[in-house]
Formats: structure tokens, sequence, C-alpha cells
């Protein structure tokens, strides 16, 4: 490479490196690796994700879109909240910490992945948050904690929620709070109707769909001299498919 292809590397680039570079340190060593923005401020994250985006969750954005439901009147309304696909526990270590601002509430953790490494990444998140669960599993869901007083289930499987979301495999789905997140392919409404369809006589439900991260996404508390580019770098979440939820409400139950 000649001195101006050199120039012209350097100037392209150099500024988002050295703006990396800068959010990094100030996520990790200035703010400790602290969840800085959202419901979950504050939770001491680990340096590492499994399956999705580091920095969204640092920053406070990830999944921004269900950040309005974790309200903490809600949250300790539950007795048990179960993570099927909890990955290394952004939900499990941000709702349990919620829980526990309730000094009476004793929120029992449970959580599923089919990787072992997640799991044991979900067990030092929570140590790291002083939380422990009831149960962490590195295997598929096996119905544990549905019938455990007022539940709670977020389900994130990448497609296997076609066969794990079936009120007829468990029946005691028909009674939980429910949040599924969708993965449809970009041209088919497929599992989103199925699903719909097990539910729609038992829940009162919701669409929220995903929406492109943007600058204005990135917390205005860093540092303003963070280039644009840079800013939507670091909130994109690099999804291809789960760009739906569903919510869905359990009907309250009808005197016989």
């Amino acid at each position: 490479m000649n001195w101006f292809g050199i120039k012209q590397f350097v100037k392209l680039h150099l500024p988002r490196f050295c703006n990396e570079r800068a959010i990094d340190w100030w996520l990790r060593d200035v703010r400790k690796g602290a969840v800085i923005s959202g419901p979950f401020a504050g939770t001491r994250y680990i340096a590492e994700s499994y399956g999705s985006s580091l920095y969204p969750k640092l920053l406070g954005t990830y999944e921004k879109e269900l950040a309005d439901l974790w309200q903490p009147g809600f949250v300790q309304s539950f007795d048990t909240i179960i993570n099927i696909g909890c990955a290394e526990g952004y939900y499990l270590a941000g709702l349990g910490r919620i829980s526990r601002q309730d000094e009476g509430k004793n929120v029992a953790l449970l959580g599923y992945d089919l990787s072992e490494k997640a799991i044991k990444l979900c067990r030092r998140l929570l140590e790291q948050n002083g939380l422990h669960a009831k149960s962490l599993v590195a295997g598929p869901f096996d119905g544990a904690g549905l019938d455990d007083g007022k539940v709670l289930v977020i389900c994130d499987i990448e497609g296997a929620e076609e066969s794990v979301m079936d009120p007829m495999l468990w029946p005691e789905l028909a009674a939980a709070f429910l949040v599924i997140e969708i993965h449809d392919k970009p041209t088919s409404t497929n599992l989103i109707t199925l699903i719909k369809s097990r539910f729609k006589s038992s829940h009162t439900i919701q669409e929220i769909h995903f929406a492109e991260r943007e600058e204005a996404d990135f917390p205005p508390i860093i540092w303003p001299w963070f280039s644009s580019k840079v800013k939507k770098q670091m909130v994109d979440e690099g999804r291809l498919y789960g760009k739906d939820w569903l919510i869905l409400r359990p009907n309250a139950p009808t005197d016989s």
C-alpha cells in the first residue's frame, strides 16, 4: 500500500476504531460493566454475550421494544420467572434484580438453554448480581415451575417456539403470562399465526414489532463526540430473524 493509500485507510478506519475503543473503555472500566440505561440499568454485566450482541445490552437498548413492560410493579407480581432460551441471562439477571427490590418477595428464577456454555455464563451473571436461580438447565424445557404460583415465561428459542409453546403439551401455559419472540422468516407469518391460534381463547394477545436502530437510540449520557455512524453501529442488534414478539396476557378465569 502506498502512502496515499495508508492515509485514506487511516482517515476511513481510525475514527471508528478510536470511537469503539473509547466506548469499550467507558463501558467496561469507567462503568465497571454495568448496564447504563433502560429497565435493567445497574445490572453488573459480564464481558461476554451468548448468541447476541453485547454492546446493546451494556448500553441498555437491547430489545427496547419490550422495555415498558418491565415495570417494577409488574415484575414483582410474579412468583416464578421462567426464561426458555436464557443465553447468558440478560432477562433472568435484569428481572431478578427488579424483583429483589420488593424485600418481602422471593421470586423463583428458572433458566433453560441447550448450550452448557450459555448456562455457565448465566450462572456467572446471576452470581455477579447477588442472585441465585432455583434451576438452570442445559437442556430442553421440561415444564418445571409452570404450576408455581403466578408465572411469567419468556421464550426465545430460534424457531423452536413452534414445538415448545403449545398448551396441548403444557396445559399450565394457559394461565401464564407469556412473552414469545417469534422467528418467522422475512417472507412468512406461519409461526406467529400458529402461536396466536393456540392461545387466542386463553390470552389477550399483543404483537410488538422490532424497529431498526438509529443514532437516536444511543443513550444520551455518553460523550457527544462519538460519530453518528459508530453510535448506530453500537446499538445495532444484527437481527435477521426474531423481529416480532407476542405478549400474551392470560384472561381472568371465569366463575363456573
